[in-house]
């Protein structure tokens, strides 16, 4: 019985391991389809993503993609993105929304 267990488990972790992989191989193919047909940057496809999603969600992507470490520096710096267009948009004379608003749940990580 033990040997069937193992054996199944250690299927199911090769079969995750190809899903992880071609995931990943289409976000690139995704990226490059993004910069060539629309000039939409990965980065600014994250931060649009990042609005829409909320900090939660949009940070397990990036956990998932990235990796813990380099999840966080991405992350401070769509933050960052997102409050300099804010304080921007407040001190500009026009009135106008800014490009982007910080999701109720930023401070949550």
């Amino acid at each position: 019985m033990f040997l069937v267990l193992t054996s199944i488990r250690e299927r199911y972790r090769q079969d995750l391991d190809s899903v992880i992989l071609e995931a990943r191989g289409v976000s690139e193919e995704t990226g490059a389809f993004l910069q060539a047909n629309f000039a939409l940057t990965m980065d600014a496809a994250e931060a649009w993503l990042f609005e829409v999603l909320g900090a939660t969600a949009f940070g397990w992507l990036l956990d998932w993609r990235y990796g813990k470490d380099r999840a966080d520096q991405i992350r401070n710096a769509i933050k960052q993105a997102i409050e300099s267009r804010n304080a921007a948009a407040i001190s500009s004379s026009s009135g106008e929304a800014p490009m982007l608003s910080a999701p109720s749940s930023a401070t949550q990580s």
